[in-house]
């Protein structure tokens, strides 16, 4: 009687059927090599990007405003959000809890946005020089990091810099330091770049560089879009309010130069004002204020220039200016 019943369930699972019972169902066996195939081919769909499914739980993720985080960052520009997906990135989506502050979802008037999307190594200082040509990188590898649909539209094209008799030597010491570290570009006279560009004006120019390799533009939308997608998609969460104060806490932890002897107050929170008009706070270990031009006031809130010692020291946020010559 056992052998017969024993018999009867081998069968079944060979000839790939269901087994019911009274109170529960098995699942039906999967034969191995099939069960490979499912395996690789969820692999690929992974690859290619999240499900429907996994994009409308991450925006149900922004309807809840958290308690806490590890990394609180201010502002979801191209900044904050690169900042989001590399922190996620080397954590994976079970390490540290980051929480992305954005107070304009349609980023208008995000700094992002109103840039002119460049990319070129023409600069003195050689940290500045390193991080564009990972930059061009990151850019080259785009679509093998995020998928085939990530499409920045950028266009390969060599940034002119050019420069008086005043300002020359400096394009020939910014010349130096580039190429120390690999950057490919030309030194043009003014002869050299008449005949280039024979439609220039160069009556005033002594001296230009010309980029070769790894220059171009690209579509800043496109780009925020993309790294946005790729941070909330490991796990970032994005929550949607104004940053309009912080908290802070007594703290006999921190010990620095230009401190008293009274205690060190630790900023832990932040005050969001909601689009509604609610306020709430968030507790944070690490904050990092990325916010475009109101990252100065920020960071006046926080102390930051308007304290003693350490805190002294302004947050630097110049106005700057995109020229844009007259060729007519």
């Amino acid at each position: 009687m056992f052998n017969r019943h024993v018999s009867k369930l081998l069968t079944n699972l060979i000839s790939n059927r269901s087994i019911h019972t009274t109170r529960n169902k098995c699942k039906e066996f999967e034969n191995p090599i099939l069960r490979t195939l499912r395996i690789l081919r969820e692999d690929f769909t992974r690859l290619q990007g999240p499900s429907e499914n996994d994009i409308e739980r991450e925006r149900a993720l922004m309807g809840v405003f958290p308690r806490h985080a590890d990394v609180v960052i201010i502002g979801g520009g191209a900044i904050g959000s690169s900042i989001a997906y590399w922190l996620k990135e080397k954590t994976s989506k079970e390490g540290i809890r980051v929480v992305v502050i954005e107070k304009d979802m349609t980023y208008s008037k995000c700094t992002t946005l109103l840039s002119a999307g460049g990319l070129h190594q023409q600069f003195s200082l050689p940290e500045n020089v390193q991080l564009s040509l990972y930059g061009a990188e990151f850019l080259r590898t785009l679509k093998k990091r995020f998928g085939p649909g990530a499409d920045i539209q950028y266009c390969p094209q060599g940034h002119l810099i050019l420069a008086d008799e005043e300002g020359a030597q400096r394009i020939i010491d910014n010349n130096f330091i580039e190429r120390e570290l690999g950057v490919i570009n030309q030194i043009l006279t003014k002869n050299q770049l008449q005949q280039k560009f024979p439609w220039m004006n160069v009556t005033d120019v002594e001296l230009a560089c010309l980029g070769l390799e790894k220059h171009g533009w690209f579509d800043p939308w496109a780009l925020l879009s993309v790294v946005r997608y790729g941070a909330a998609h490991l796990g970032a969460q994005y929550v949607e309010g104004e940053v309009v104060d912080f908290l802070f806490r007594d703290s006999e932890e921190y010990i620095g130069e230009g401190m008293d002897d009274n205690p060190y107050k630790a900023v832990n929170e932040v005050v969001v004002k909601m689009p509604d008009g609610e306020h709430k706070t968030m507790e944070f270990a690490f904050c990092v204020i990325a916010a475009g031009i109101q990252s100065s006031e920020l960071a006046q809130l926080a102390k930051i220039g308007t304290g003693s010692g350490m805190l002294s020291v302004r947050l630097p946020i110049e106005k700057r200016f995109a020229l844009i010559p007259s060729c007519v």
